[in-house]
């Protein structure tokens, strides 16, 4: 568990979560409006975690929210950076979750949320510092409804192993 965790950019303010976030080890649930979940929109979510002592590493699991209907689509993609000094990060390792197949508009509205986890696997790293950086979809999918407005990423917990 990470001895310090900062938010590099500010979650959406709808959805900033309640107090204790992203390592309680308490699991959200498919209501996105419970308060225990972060989602990001116009701005990428950029997470630093910072450990007391440099610790070794090897893939980085975030926990997530997946409701099409509510234009919470699975990241763009992920980037995981790591070091022992937080001025010289390097790539550790880099994600693209594959994106929801096209479902026809009169079914959208019947797709139910679902939780998700996207994990990133990299060789074994000793690292003090990471950094996650998960963006959002930029536009909606053309067969949704809200084509071309921005998706969100919801995410509860980041698990490092």
């Amino acid at each position: 568990k990470a001895h310090t965790i900062r938010l590099l950019t500010a979650p959406d303010p709808s959805y900033s979560g309640s107090g204790t976030f992203l390592s309680d080890l308490d699991k959200g649930t498919t209501d996105f409006r419970a308060g225990s979940w972060l989602a990001w929109r116009r701005n990428p979510m950029e997470v630093l975690l910072q450990y007391e002592k440099p610790v070794s590493i090897q893939s980085v699991t975030l926990s997530s929210l997946i409701h099409i209907n509510s234009h919470i689509m699975p990241p763009l993609n992920v980037e995981i950076w790591g070091g022992e000094e937080q001025s010289s990060l390097q790539l550790l390792g880099r994600i693209t979750p594959e994106q929801p197949a096209p479902v026809p508009k009169d079914s959208i509205g019947k797709l139910q949320p679902r939780l998700e986890t996207f994990q990133c696997k990299f060789q074994p790293s000793t690292i003090q510092y990471i950094k996650i950086i998960g963006k959002p979809v930029p536009k909606m999918p053309s067969w949704h409804p809200a084509k071309g407005n921005m998706g969100y990423i919801f995410v509860d917990e980041i698990l490092v192993n």
